[in-house]
């Protein structure tokens, strides 16, 4: 039986949202293997709602929000990339999500609309120039990248996409791999200590941006 835990860096995150009012964008991508019990940490919205004023979450996934609402999670249909839900919110928070889509621009315009004013939007993505990325394409020639993702989005992508949107970027931070096994960990402590020395080579990257008033 795994044994469920939050790590420290991920929940620096998601504090943000505490007392606030939350939206999480595509909240269900792991909810099977969440409700299956086979997740390794807990699940960011079971987190948010534990300590957010209110926390609503929007997927287009049918089948699983059926199951995530019968389990008594707040969650609705939507379209990331547009989606008029007419309120506000003080943290938009987004998951490995961004990559997916094919318009990214639109997600964030989208999502900086919903946002109250001093509000932040918090998206992490994959990092295309991590230390595991570019060793392994190295080695194998595999750039390690799903089938379903449509884009590769870097630090300064990331801003220049944030820049659009009519968001200043607060924050750029780069998260090192998790350990969840004896050879990841292993290769976690090399991958740690070149991204100690290198923090652009580290294996995630994770962006927070505010409401700016230029739009």
């Amino acid at each position: 039986m795994s044994v469920m835990k939050i790590d420290t860096r991920r929940q620096e995150l998601l504090d943000l949202g505490r007392g606030k009012d939350v939206l999480v964008l595509g909240p269900l991508g792991t909810y099977d293997r969440y409700r299956a019990g086979t997740a390794m940490e807990i699940w960011d919205f079971k987190y948010l709602t534990g300590i957010a004023s209110s926390v609503l979450g929007l997927d287009v996934n049918e089948e699983l929000i059926k199951v995530a609402v019968e389990d008594g999670w707040n969650i609705e249909l939507g379209d990331a990339e547009a989606f008029n839900l007419g309120r506000m919110f003080d943290l938009i928070f987004s998951a490995d999500l961004i990559e997916h889509l094919g318009r990214p621009l639109d997600f964030l315009l989208c999502a900086a609309r919903h946002l109250k004013p001093g509000g932040v939007i918090v998206v992490e993505t994959p990092n295309p120039i991590g230390i595991d990325t570019l060793l392994r394409a190295l080695v194998t020639g595999d750039k390690k990248s799903s089938e379903v993702h449509c884009c590769w989005i870097d630090e300064w992508n990331a801003q220049e996409l944030g820049r659009r949107a009519g968001l200043k970027c607060r924050t750029v931070k780069y998260t090192p791999i998790s350990q969840f096994a004896f050879w990841q960990a292993v290769r976690c402590r090399i991958y740690r200590f070149i991204s100690s020395l290198r923090p652009a080579l580290a294996a995630r990257l994770s962006t927070s941006t505010r409401s700016s008033r230029t739009r």
